[in-house]
């Protein structure tokens, strides 16, 4: 008898234990499920920023995770030993409590908001050319696009004061003004000399900063489907997957227009200040700018430093008459390294099949493909 009155005293114990905490249990479960669904209400899904730029932007750099690619710079070992010797902070943005907590919930002051949860698009179209005097000023129109996922009354006053006070540090001093366009206001810093300028534009809950009204305008025609936008581009969008471009800290994308203007940028980066460089940067971009379809390019970034990726899209029939050669070859038992620096920190061994013929059919190439008439003409 008395297992059994045990049993039957703990079991009318427990249905009065159940019953004294079931209203509290009921609570806490419907507080949990409120916040669950809160959370997901106020999750930011990822944007495809290729769908804000214009369809014939010449170039397109993407970064999703700014707090992401600043974590993974910090992290690095390159990092860690030369941040203390130059007097670096061991972060270069503060990654507190509070910026974890506003990107999951969006709670949080705007600055940690916006910080956390904003994606990045940057453009670069067809560049404009002022002449003064002997001089020739090359100014390409650029705009940064900036998905910040928050109300425009949470953000605008924020980005407006951080572009402000580039603009002053920038210019050494700015003028601002004010204008309305198409509903939209358009807030406008110029330098003193009135050759430079930065416009802001906000549109719902995207931010456009450029340095030329027609690129902010284009991007505000795009956001309200008035034009076509860069994600379009079926070459974009199959480099992208191929390179696992959505999962990496920075995307970059250059189509075939922009082709050449890259590889001439890149000249003139090179040459300097040579006498020559107005002459050679042309040939170069022509030359081998015909070769190349479009291209792609990844970085990731872990404790050891960058991951780098690039994708080339050769132009039709190059890869067929340079394919023989470069099928690499294994390499050798000994390779003879002798002629490089002790201090250098990386070396890069190329194996061809034949050297010799590969830099016959490559020279072959670029020459039946090259418009160095049209180069030298211009």
């Amino acid at each position: 008898m008395a297992p059994r009155f045990v049993g039957a005293v703990w079991r009318g114990y427990d249905a009065r234990l159940l019953k004294r905490y079931r209203k509290p249990l009921i609570l806490l479960l419907v507080l949990v499920a409120l916040g669950a669904a809160w959370l997901f209400w106020n999750r930011t899904p990822r944007a495809e920023m290729s769908a804000y730029v214009p369809a014939e932007s010449l170039a397109f750099i993407e970064v999703n995770d700014l707090i992401g690619v600043e974590n993974g710079i910090t992290g690095t070992e390159a990092w860690r030993e030369l941040a203390p010797p130059l007097g670096a902070p061991p972060q270069l943005v503060p990654y507190s409590w509070s910026i974890k907590v506003a990107r999951w919930t969006g709670i949080g002051s705007a600055e940690a908001v916006l910080l956390a949860r904003s994606q990045f698009g940057l453009f670069f179209t067809q560049a404009q050319a002022t002449e003064s005097a002997n001089t020739l000023t090359i100014k390409p129109l650029a705009a940064l696009v900036i998905e910040t996922h928050t109300s425009p009354g949470r953000m605008k006053a924020v980005v407006e004061k951080h572009v402000g006070q580039f603009a002053q540090r920038s210019f050494g001093g700015a003028s601002i003004a004010r204008k309305q366009i198409d509903g939209v206001e358009l807030v406008e810093w110029k330098s003193p000399d009135n050759t430079r300028q930065l416009i802001l534009a906000v549109v719902d809950t995207v931010a456009i900063v450029g340095n030329d009204e027609s690129v902010v305008l284009r991007c505000i025609e795009i956001r309200r489907g008035r034009q076509p936008s860069l994600a379009t581009n079926q070459q974009l969008q199959t480099m992208k997957q191929q390179l696992r471009g959505s999962q990496a800290s920075v995307f970059g994308f250059v189509p075939k227009a922009g082709v050449k203007a890259v590889i001439q940028a890149w000249a003139f980066a090179r040459a300097g200040n040579a006498a020559d460089a107005a002459a050679i940067a042309p040939l170069i971009s022509n030359a081998f700018g015909n070769l190349i379809e479009g291209f792609a390019w990844t970085s990731r970034l872990d404790q050891s430093g960058a991951e780098d990726q690039c994708r080339v899209a050769l132009a039709q029939g190059v890869s067929q008459q340079l394919s023989d050669d470069l099928t690499p070859e294994p390499p050798g038992d000994k390779l003879d390294f002798s002629f490089v620096p002790a201090e250098a920190i990386s070396v890069t061994s190329y194996q061809l099949r034949n050297p010799a013929s590969f830099w016959r059919e490559l020279n072959a190439v670029v020459s039946s493909r090259s418009d160095v008439l049209m180069a030298v003409a211009s």
